[in-house]
C-alpha cells in the first residue's frame, strides 16, 4: 500500500497554458491549480527513481490516467514494474469542498479498499515525498504573496503557505513562474522552522499544446536523499470511459490495459515528429 501511495503523489504532475496575471495570493494559487491539473482527460508513464545516502536506487514505473468528470476530478495509477508491485492501483476523487477519496486495489486479494485519508501526510516506503506533497494543491491554510523576485534569471511570484494542520510541515514556499504560472521551486520546512525539502520542477515541452513539465526532483536535505519522477509519453485530449475510475470495476480496467493503446499513439505521432524534421 505505502509504494502505492508513494505513487499517488505523482498524478497531477502535468501543466495547462498560462493565464492572465493574476492580482493576489489566491489567484495565484487557483491558477496554479489549474496549470497543475488541466480539465482535458490525460494519460501518461511515471518512473519514480529514489537515489539514498549511500548511492543505492530503487525504480517504480507505472500509468496513469486522468479526467474532470461531473461529480470531480478522477485519476487512476497502475504500478507496472518492479514485477511483484505489477497490477497494484491507486484511485482517486477529488470532491469540490470536501475531502478526497482514494482507493486502493491490490491484484493478489481482488478487493478493493478505501483508504485513511490521514495516510495522505506519511514518508510512503523509502521515497521523499508524501501525498500531499505532489497531489492536490492544499487551500486548508493561510497563503501569503511575499512578492516578486527573480529565480534563475526569470521573474517568480514568491508565496508562503502556513497549513492549518502542521502534521508535516510549518510552512511551504512556493516559486510560480510569472510567464506559464508553472512552479519552479519549493521549500518545505519541517515543525521547528527547518529547511527540510526543496523541489524543483524542469525540462517543460508543449504536448498537444500544453507545457508540461516532464521531470521533477525532490530533495532531502536532513537525510540527504534525493526521489527523481519523469514523465513520458504524455497525451492530453484522451478518450477515456468512465468505468476506468470506477472503483467497483478496478480489475475490469487494470486486466484491459488501456495505456497500451496510449503506447501505439504516442510512438506514431513521434514516428510524425522525426519524419517532419
Amino acid at each position: 500500500m505505502r509504494i502505492l501511495l508513494a505513487f499517488g503523489v505523482l498524478l497531477f504532475i502535468v501543466a495547462a497554458p498560462a493565464l492572465a496575471v493574476p492580482a493576489d495570493v489566491m489567484t495565484i494559487v487557483r491558477h496554479m491549480k489549474d496549470v497543475f491539473e488541466p480539465a482535458q482527460p490525460s494519460t501518461r508513464k511515471v518512473e519514480l527513481s529514489v537515489t539514498g545516502p549511500n548511492g543505492e536506487d530503487v525504480l517504480w514505473v507505472a500509468h496513469q490516467a486522468r479526467a474532470q468528470q461531473a461529480d470531480g476530478k478522477r485519476t487512476l495509477l497502475v504500478v507496472q514494474e518492479p514485477e511483484y508491485t505489477k497490477g497494484n492501483a491507486l484511485l482517486i476523487w477529488e470532491r469540490e469542498g470536501r475531502p478526497n477519496i482514494m482507493w486502493w486495489y491490490p491484484p493478489a486479494l481482488r478487493r478493493v479498499r478505501e483508504l485513511v485519508p490521514v495516510e495522505a501526510y506519511q514518508r510512503f516506503f523509502d521515497t521523499d515525498l508524501t501525498y500531499a506533497d505532489l497531489g492536490f494543491i492544499d487551500r486548508q491554510g493561510s497563503y501569503r504573496l511575499l512578492g516578486e523576485e527573480e529565480h534563475n534569471g526569470a521573474p517568480t511570484y514568491k508565496i508562503e503557505l502556513v497549513p492549518v494542520q502542521k502534521v508535516s510541515y510549518s510552512r511551504i514556499l512556493t516559486w510560480v513562474a510569472v510567464d506559464t504560472m508553472l512552479p519552479v521551486q519549493r521549500d518545505y520546512y519541517d515543525v521547528a522552522d527547518r529547511l527540510w525539502k526543496t523541489m524543483t520542477f524542469d525540462r517543460v515541452k508543449t504536448i498537444d499544446g500544453v507545457p508540461t513539465p516532464l521531470h521533477i526532483r525532490m530533495h532531502d536535505l536532513q537525510q540527504d536523499s534525493t526521489t527523481d519522477v519523469t514523465f513520458s509519453e504524455v497525451r492530453y485530449g484522451v478518450d477515456l470511459p468512465k468505468s476506468v475510475f470506477d472503483p467497483e470495476h478496478l480489475a475490469q480496467t487494470i486486466e484491459a490495459q488501456w495505456w497500451q493503446s496510449d503506447k501505439a499513439h504516442v510512438a506514431a505521432r513521434n514516428e510524425s515528429h522525426q519524419a517532419a524534421e
